[in-house]
């Protein structure tokens, strides 16, 4: 890391530590892990433990002085601080905005996932991780739901995993799986919203839970 990125990002993690109204002398700069760099912007991802627990957040840092030419509109700051206050607003998919400040020439957004801005806010069904699970009205087939939901995860899973092979094939492994790569990945927005989804203790815990059952079954049948 060169002095002047040690420097941005010393400048990132006051402007996260403020945000959060982390105690006073609380040092996240070695927390700090950067996940994409264009010009005029730089993008972290960290966890921090919060009152509902630990969290993953992201951390959008701009030198105002540097504008990006294939920025439209130019001035990466206003767009992307425009596009993630309409998401939070209108409730549509991408991170939720928590906080955004301008200090000269620099600027700052932090933002989280939906889940985590409910869980700090409050909002019922997104404290509790389990408050969102759906529920069967009284009288259903059960047998029926748990096949329709199998049919389901199975087809969702192998779009995932096709699309996991056409992900790591985008990024030029020398063998078709990005094996040289994936050590020093420069995140675009998109990859940056999936990390913070992943990063989310509350994301796909469920999905998780699932797959250690089955698998554990299956090992089970088979033994």
């Amino acid at each position: 890391m060169t002095d002047t990125e040690f420097t941005a990002t010393v400048r990132a993690a006051a402007f996260l530590t403020q945000a959060l109204g982390l105690p006073p002398g609380t040092d996240v700069t070695a927390d700090l892990a950067t996940i994409s760099t264009t010009p005029g912007r730089t993008v972290y991802a960290t966890r921090v433990e919060t009152a509902t627990g630990p969290a993953a957040f992201v951390v959008y840092a701009y030198d105002l002085a540097t504008v990006d030419p294939s920025a439209t509109p130019p001035g990466d700051f206003e767009r992307d601080l425009e596009t993630i206050t309409r998401a939070t607003e209108d409730d549509t998919p991408g991170p939720r905005i928590l906080a955004h400040a301008q200090d000269g020439g620099h600027a700052f957004i932090l933002a989280t996932s939906p889940a985590t801005f409910g869980a700090l806010a409050g909002t019922p069904g997104e404290t509790d991780p389990e408050g969102d699970l759906a529920t069967l009205p009284p009288g259903t087939d059960r047998d029926a739901a748990r096949r329709d939901a199998a049919t389901h995860l199975l087809r969702l899973l192998r779009q995932a995993d096709l699309h996991a092979s056409v992900w790591f094939a985008a990024i030029d492994g020398p063998d078709g799986d990005g094996a040289d790569q994936t050590d020093h990945l420069d995140f675009n927005d998109a990859e940056a919203e999936l990390a913070l989804f992943l990063l989310d203790e509350r994301s796909i815990q469920r999905l998780l839970r699932l797959l250690q059952v089955y698998i554990a079954a299956a090992k089970r049948a088979r033994a």
